[in-house]
Order: structure tokens, then sequence, then C-alpha cells
């Protein structure tokens, strides 16, 4: 683990700062949504004749600038919020959050993730087994999430909110912030040590 210290010398925390703002903004939803004066119902008849009103001229009552008319640069559904970060920047982000929660102790390394049969009570046996009494993150290889074993345990955390498994393709930054502890397998974090 010697490269672990190194990573997380050379990884600033402005880095680690990008990829968490990647990942938030990539979660965001654009769901405000206005109408402008092409899609508000109604307007199609000219309000009044063009000339010898001595009102100003309109060609439709949907107008910005009338009462129940659109809205001129409101908020649209169709705002992209994505963010992207490069693969090196996004590993070594990775990789230095996974540096400092192994300092502290918050990074637990299973050998082999034990047969589950999806009950609650085995995979509570389990935390506790590794220590972990609080909010946790399960990170499996992508071939263990998609087994049978995988869904067996993904049954079972299914009635403790505090506990999260996911594939390590999925694995950010933010996910690695938002839970204390990190359980994953010796072949999980060599494959980090050698993409940072």
């Amino acid at each position: 683990m010697k490269a672990a210290t190194t990573t997380t010398k050379t990884t600033s925390p402005a880095t680690i700062a990008l990829a968490l703002r990647a990942n938030l903004a990539n979660r965001r939803v654009a769901i405000a949504h206005t109408k402008d004066k092409s899609e508000v119902r109604g307007g199609g008849r000219k309000p009044w004749k063009q000339k010898g009103t001595g009102r100003a001229r309109h060609g439709s009552n949907r107008s910005p600038i009338w009462v129940g008319g659109g809205i001129t640069f409101g908020p649209r559904s169709n705002r992209n919020f994505a963010l992207s970060i490069n693969k090196k920047q996004k590993n070594a982000a990775i990789w230095a959050v996974l540096s400092g929660k192994q300092e502290e102790g918050q990074l637990k390394i299973i050998d082999s993730v034990p047969s589950f049969s999806g009950k609650t009570k085995e995979v509570i046996a389990f935390l506790a087994k590794n220590s972990v009494d609080r909010k946790a993150l399960i990170v499996l290889d992508d071939a263990m999430f998609v087994s049978e074993n995988g869904n067996a345990l993904i049954r079972g955390v299914k009635n403790t909110p505090t506990v999260s498994v996911i594939p390590v393709r999925k694995l950010n930054v933010y996910f690695l912030l938002n839970n204390p502890v990190v359980m994953m397998s010796a072949e999980v974090l060599a494959s980090f040590n050698q993409a940072a």
C-alpha cells in the first residue's frame, strides 16, 4: 500500500473537489419547465387590428409582455447539467479518498464475499464480523454484482438503509465521501491502484 501515500501527496484537494462536483452535477435532473409563447394555449387570433385603434400593435395575447403569456428565458426541462472529468483525474481522486479512508481505518478489505441467501440477518452478521456498525458501502466487482450471490446480497441489504451495494464500475468520489466505511475485495482495490 505504499502507492497510496504517494498518490495522496500528488492528488490535490482540488481534483477531489472537481470529481465530486462532476458526480453531483451528473445526478441533477432538470424538472422545472416553463412554456414560451409558442407553447402556451390560445393566442392564435390577433387581439385587434394593426392600425386605427390608437393602441400598440400586437399579434398575440400570449406574448411574454401579456398576463397569461409565455415566459422569456425561463427554466427548461431540456437543460443539461452534466460535467465531464477525464478518466485519469477521476481514478486519482478515487484512489486519494480510498487512501485517506485506509489511513483512518475506514477501508475494510475482505478476502471474499460469503454466500448469501437474501436474508437481512446474514448481512448484519457479515457487517458485525467485519466490525462495521454504521453507514457502509460494499463495492463488488462487476461479475460478482450480477451473479446469483450478488443478487442475494442486494436483497439482504434492502432492509438495511445504512448499507449500499454497488458495482465497481459505478464507484465514484460521491459514494466514497457519503459513506464512512467502505468494504471491498483486494482485487477491486488493486484495480484502482493500477489505474491511478
